[in-house]
């Protein structure tokens, strides 16, 4: 398994935005070069933007979006951005969804008839 030293996801413009990073896949947004303009600054004030004290779940959610290396945001969303990538949406939820057939009891019901 690789390991990537630098905690940032790949597909967060953070590195570009805030740590001076060039990635040829962005431009930069007018609302971000707004904020000044002088390019030191801008990034020390994209950073700030980011320094407020998250609550304890939105905390959590950031830590298993960065254990899966999934993106964070609405289901919708994270699913576009899977399809873009090619890679599979990974909720870290393990075994059979709840709706699995095998669970139901008419399944349960039909095994039984074999003497189990």
């Amino acid at each position: 398994m690789e390991c990537d030293a630098d905690p940032i996801s790949s597909w967060s413009s953070y590195r570009a935005n805030g740590l001076d990073r060039p990635d040829a896949r962005l431009t930069p947004h007018m609302l971000y070069l707004g904020l000044d303009a002088d390019a030191a600054r801008r990034r020390q004030a994209y950073r700030e933007l980011f320094r407020p004290q998250l609550d304890d779940e939105a905390a959590s959610e950031v830590r298993e979006a960065m254990r899966l290396g999934m993106p964070l945001g609405s289901e919708r969303f994270a699913e576009t951005i899977c399809a873009r990538l090619g890679i599979r949406r990974n909720t870290g939820k393990r075994g059979r969804t709840p709706n699995d057939e095998r669970e139901s009891p008419a399944a349960v019901t039909e095994q039984q008839g074999f003497g189990f």
